[in-house]
């Protein structure tokens, strides 16, 4: 429809959690390609590892005015944007949590935290890092409001079952290859 509301499960064999850091956005599959068999926390932590031990190879992405568009102006546009972008973008269908770990300033409005980097068109529930908490960004399109708050109280809980395990686990080692990182290339037409 205009406003692509319309709910369309997600095979969890592809399905991804995304993540953004210095204006990278990265994404990670939930399960492996190779067997379907769901993706380990260590596996997730030595990704992460590669991506923190180097600079990105290319400019942030700068996807914040995308996100300003209301979903019907950004659904009539798709048609004239080049294709690989579109098949970029499109990586946001299969990612409904998005986790911005550049350190928002947790004081501001919460309309401002939202202005950064998040997820566009689809809009995952996108977790902003404050520096002292995390703010929970959704929009009905992955999770309706009773689900959401469900979710938000379920992810609180397990990051913290998470965060005393992990903390007891040595260094991660940084893998070989860094994580999914689409280059949201935008020609001036694009703009």
């Amino acid at each position: 429809g205009p406003y692509e509301e319309e709910r369309v499960p997600i095979a969890w064999q592809k399905a991804n959690i995304g993540f953004i850091i210095a204006g990278h956005y990265y994404f990670i599959p939930v399960c492996l390609p190779d067997n379907n068999q769901p993706i380990d926390a260590g596996t997730v932590r030595a990704q992460i590892a590669a991506v923190l031990s180097s600079n990105a190879d290319k400019s942030p992405a700068q996807l914040h005015p995308l996100a300003r568009l209301k979903r019907s102006a950004l659904a009539n546009i798709r048609d004239q944007l080049d294709p690989t972008l579109v098949q970029e973008l499109n990586t946001f269908r299969q990612t409904p949590i998005l986790i911005n770990f550049d350190v928002h300033p947790g004081r501001r409005p919460l309309a401002q935290i939202r202005q950064a980097e998040r997820g566009i068109g689809h809009h995952p529930l996108t977790l902003f890092d404050t520096g002292e908490t995390m703010v929970f960004d959704q929009s009905h399109i992955f999770f309706d409001g009773s689900w959401g708050a469900a979710l938000a109280e379920m992810i609180t809980n397990e990051a913290l079952s998470w965060a005393v395990y992990l903390c007891k686990l040595p260094a991660a080692q940084p893998a070989r290859s860094r994580p999914h990182s689409p280059t949201f290339t935008f020609s001036p037409n694009d703009w």
